[in-house]
């Protein structure tokens, strides 16, 4: 028989918020799992502390990012931050490669969500210096593309 693991923080209905407020600033920050082996995401940060279980058999990366994080919080006492410190700079460097990169306002309700959950990281992510030379590249919608196509325009344009 395994023993189980004991408990260091509580999980109130207010840290249940504030965790699955956590997940969603944290959702586009990585993938959850990736076909390569050398790709940073959730599941490989999860796994080099030994505890990628916490994200399994969820149905979906909403689910799977609240219960690991719930599982996370609960059981561990300072991994929360050394998987953040690990979790935001892969962030920056993926995003930055989707050409969609974090914004200041993401980091900063980050730090809110944070130390909401009693761990003050607002130093430390204050000083991440973001590269927002990067333009966010907007796909014109469908209908704009159609509308471009029925008008007559020279072979360059079109």
């Amino acid at each position: 028989m395994v023993p189980r693991q004991k408990a260091v923080r509580k999980i109130t209905t207010e840290k249940k918020e504030q965790l699955n407020r956590l997940s969603e600033i944290l959702y586009d920050f990585l993938p959850l799992t990736a076909n390569s082996k050398k790709a940073v995401t959730f599941y490989s940060i999860f796994a080099e502390s030994k505890i990628s279980h916490y994200l399994d058999g969820q149905g979906n990366k909403s689910l799977a990012l609240q219960k690991g994080l719930e599982k996370l919080f609960r059981y561990h006492q300072q991994l929360p931050k050394y998987l953040l410190r690990k979790i935001v700079p892969a962030a920056i460097n993926y995003r930055n490669y989707k050409r969609k990169p974090i914004r200041p306002n993401e980091i900063e309700e980050l730090s809110e969500c944070l130390l909401n959950l009693g761990i003050d990281m607002t130093d430390e992510l204050a000083k991440i210096e973001l590269d927002s030379s990067l333009p966010n590249i907007k796909v014109p919608p469908d209908e704009l593309k159609e509308k471009l196509r029925s008008h007559v325009l020279s072979q360059e344009i079109s």
